[in-house]
C-alpha cells in the first residue's frame, strides 16, 4: 500500500556508495531530493499529498541491505563490490560473444553459417549463384546447384511466424511457420521446398533442438513434381502438389561442436541474478537505473533478441551502436520519470519484484508476448484469429492503468499538468497522422516513451508500470533500433499486399501442353508485368517492348498456378513491383480456374 506521509524511519539503512559515518542518504546525488509537487494554480498546497511506498515487512525487506552494510561499510568497499561484480557480468558477455564468433569448422562443410529463424535456401542461398544478366530465379538463371554447406539456428524457431499473408499454390496461407515439405517422397527422403524456413524444417526432421538451436548441413537438389507435408517435432508442415524447381535436405552433423548451441536462458538467469543484486544492496536511484539498463540492453541486444544478421559480429556493431543514443533517451526517463518513483525508496524486495521484475517482463517481450496474434496494430493484422480480442484486453489495460495512474497525480495535484501535456501530444500525433503518403506507426519502443512521462510517481502500480515500460523500450530499441514514427504504405506491407492495382488480361488461351496470357494496354505509370509460375517469378513484360503476351508450356500433367503483377522501374530503388493477383490454376484435367 502507498503510504500518504512518511513515518517512522529507523529503520533506513545506507544504500550502496556511501560512507556509514560521513554520507547521508543521497551524498553522491545531492541534486536527487525529490522534485515537490506542483499543484495546478488554484489547487490548495495543504490539500496535495506525496505518495510514498511505505515498505511491507520493513525489517526483512531491509535484511540484505544491512548485512551487506556490514560486510562493506565503507565507500570504497561498495564501490569495489559493485566494480567486481559487474567485471564478472562483462567478462561473461566477451566469452559468450567470443564463443558465438569462433565456431569450429565442420569436416567437409566448413565453418558453419549463422542463420536466422526466417533463412531460406531460395532467397538466401540460391540467389547467391544466380547469372547476372537474369532478373529471376529459375532454373535456366543458376549457375549449378550450390554446395552442401553447414548451418547454426538459433533457439525458439518453432514460432517464426510469417507476418504478412502468402498464398501456396492456390491456397491462402496468413499464420503459421513456413515449412513446405518434408514428408517422404518416393526415394524415402524428407524433400523441402526451397523456400521453406531452414530452421523450421531442421527442428521438424529433428536435426536441432527448439530449445537450444544447433548445427546441421543443407543439401540442395533440383526438386520435385509435389512435397509431401507431415507433423513432427511440434511442426507441422504445408504440402504442395506441384513442381517446384528446388528443394533441399538436412543432415545431422553428429556430434556437433558445443558452441553450436545457442545458449539463452543461463545468459539471462545471469544478467537476472546481477540487477537483482543491484537491486537489494542499493538505494542509490542513480545507480540502480543506469547499471539496470545497461546490463538489460545487451542481454537483449545480444542474446534475448538480438537482430537478424549472418555475422554475430555485426549483430555486436549494431548493439553497440544503438546504445549510445539508447543511453541520452535513458538519461531523459531517468531525469523526468524514474528519479521521481526511485528516490527514497526503502521496499528493496518491492521495487526488485515490481520495477525490476517489470523491466524484465518488458525487455523479454519476444517472449512474453510472442504468441499474441498483434504485433504490428496493423488493419491486416487485427483479421487475424483472436486479434480483436487481444486489442480490446490491451486497450482495458491501458485504460485501467492511465486510471489508477490520474487518480494518483490527482491526489498529488499534478493531474492538470499531466492532463495539458497528453493533450498536446495527442494533438501533435493527430497531426502526424494526417501526413499524406505516411501511416502512423507507434513502435513498442514510443509507446513505451509515451506513458512513461505519466508513472512518475511513487506508488506501487507506477514501480511495475515504469519498470515494464522501461523494459518495452529496451527491447524496441535494442532490437529493432529507432524505427520511424512514420512509415510509407510498401515499407509498412513488408511483402503484403499494398493495396495496388492488379493486371487484367484476357481469358487464356489453351492449346494441349500451353496456355497463352495476353494482356491489355499497359497503365501509364507502371513498366512492366511479373509473372509468377507456381510461386517463382519467371519472367518480366515490358512495356517498351511491346509485351502483352505469354505462354506457358508444361511438362506433365499437373496443377500449375499463375500470378501476375505490375512493375515499374526506379532509378534509385530498381524494380518495384505492385500487388499479385489472386492465383490461377491450370488443371491437370485442362480447365482454368480463376
Amino acid at each position: 500500500m502507498s503510504a500518504l506521509h512518511r513515518d517512522d524511519e529507523a529503520n533506513q539503512v545506507e544504500p550502496l556508495l556511501q560512507d556509514s559515518d560521513a554520507y547521508s542518504l543521497h551524498s553522491l546525488d545531492a541534486d536527487e531530493e525529490r522534485p515537490a509537487s506542483a499543484p495546478k494554480a488554484g489547487t490548495s498546497r495543504a490539500k496535495s499529498v506525496t505518495h510514498r511506498v511505505e515498505p511491507i515487512f520493513p525489517n526483512a525487506q531491509s535484511l540484505a541491505l544491512k548485512t551487506f552494510e556490514r560486510l562493506a561499510p565503507s565507500r570504497t568497499r561498495k564501490a569495489v563490490a559493485l566494480g567486481l561484480a559487474c567485471s564478472l557480468w562483462l567478462l561473461y558477455m566477451l566469452y559468450l560473444v567470443h564463443r558465438k564468433t569462433s565456431l569450429l569448422p565442420v569436416p567437409g562443410f566448413g565453418v558453419p553459417r549463422r542463420l536466422t529463424c526466417y533463412s531460406n535456401a531460395f532467397g538466401n542461398i540460391v540467389e547467391r549463384y544466380a547469372v547476372p544478366s537474369c532478373d529471376t530465379f529459375t532454373p535456366e538463371c543458376m549457375s549449378g546447384i550450390p554446395p552442401p554447406f553447414a548451418f547454426q539456428c538459433p533457439t525458439g524457431c518453432s514460432e517464426a511466424h510469417i507476418q504478412e499473408e502468402h498464398y501456396l499454390g492456390d491456397k491462402f496461407v496468413d499464420h503459421g511457420i513456413w515449412v513446405v515439405g518434408g514428408g517422404l517422397d518416393s526415394n524415402g527422403r524428407s524433400v523441402y521446398r526451397a523456400d521453406s524456413y531452414i530452421c523450421g524444417a531442421a527442428i521438424q526432421s529433428g536435426v536441432i533442438s527448439d530449445r537450444d538451436g544447433g548445427c546441421g548441413v543443407l543439401r540442395l537438389n533440383d526438386g520435385q513434381d509435389g512435397f509431401p507435408g507431415t507433423a513432427a517435432s511440434g511442426i507441422e508442415s504445408m504440402d504442395f502438389n506441384s513442381s517446384f524447381p528446388f528443394g533441399f535436405t538436412v543432415e545431422s552433423i553428429g556430434e556437433p561442436d558445443p558452441r553450436c548451441y545457442d545458449t539463452v536462458w543461463i545468459p539471462l538467469a545471469a544478467s537476472v541474478l546481477l540487477t537483482s543484486v543491484i537491486s537489494l544492496l542499493t538505494t542509490s536511484p542513480r545507480v540502480f537505473f543506469y547499471s539496470t539498463f545497461t546490463i538489460v540492453f545487451f542481454q537483449t541486444a545480444l542474446i534475448s533478441d538480438a537482430p537478424s544478421f549472418d555475422s554475430y559480429l555485426q549483430v555486436v556493431q549494431v548493439a553497440l551502436a544503438r546504445f549510445l543514443p539508447a543511453m541520452f533517451v535513458a538519461f531523459a526517463i531517468y531525469t523526468f520519470c524514474a528519479r521521481t518513483t526511485l528516490t527514497d525508496l526503502n521496499a528493496p524486495i518491492e521495487k526488485t519484484a515490481l520495477w525490476l521484475g517489470g523491466c524484465w517482463f518488458g525487455a523479454l517481450e519476444n517472449y512474453t508476448f510472442d504468441k499474441l496474434p498483434l504485433s504490428r496494430l496493423t488493419p491486416r493484422d487485427l483479421t487475424k484469429p483472436g486479434a480483436a480480442v487481444v486489442l480490446v484486453c490491451a486497450i482495458l489495460a491501458i485504460l485501467a492503468a492511465a486510471a489508477t495512474q490520474a487518480w494518483a497525480l490527482w491526489k498529488e495535484g499534478r493531474f492538470w499538468t499531466y492532463f495539458s501535456f497528453y493533450r498536446y501530444l495527442g494533438a501533435v500525433l493527430l497531426l502526424l497522422s494526417l501526413v499524406p503518403g505516411l501511416n502512423l506507426r507507434i513502435h513498442h519502443y514510443i509507446l513505451g516513451l509515451i506513458l512513461l512521462p505519466g508513472t512518475a510517481i511513487q506508488t506501487r502500480p507506477s514501480l511495475l508500470f515504469q519498470g515494464f515500460l522501461v523494459g518495452l523500450f529496451i527491447n524496441g530499441v535494442a532490437r529493432w533500433g529507432f524505427a520511424s514514427i512514420l512509415e510509407t504504405d510498401r515499407f509498412l506491407a513488408r511483402e503484403g499486399q499494398l493495396g495496388s492495382e492488379v493486371p487484367e488480361f484476357f481469358a487464356p488461351i489453351m492449346n494441349g501442353s500451353t496456355i497463352t496470357f495476353t494482356f491489355p494496354s499497359f497503365p501509364e505509370e507502371w513498366d512492366g508485368i511479373s509473372v509468377m509460375v507456381n510461386d517463382i517469378e519467371r519472367t518480366r513484360l515490358a512495356k517498351s517492348s511491346g509485351d502483352t503476351v505469354f505462354t506457358w508450356s508444361r511438362l506433365r500433367l499437373e496443377d500449375l498456378y499463375f500470378r501476375f503483377a505490375y512493375t515499374k522501374m526506379g532509378y534509385i530503388d530498381g524494380i518495384m513491383m505492385g500487388d499479385f493477383t489472386k492465383p490461377g490454376t491450370w488443371a491437370a484435367n485442362g480447365t482454368w480456374i480463376f
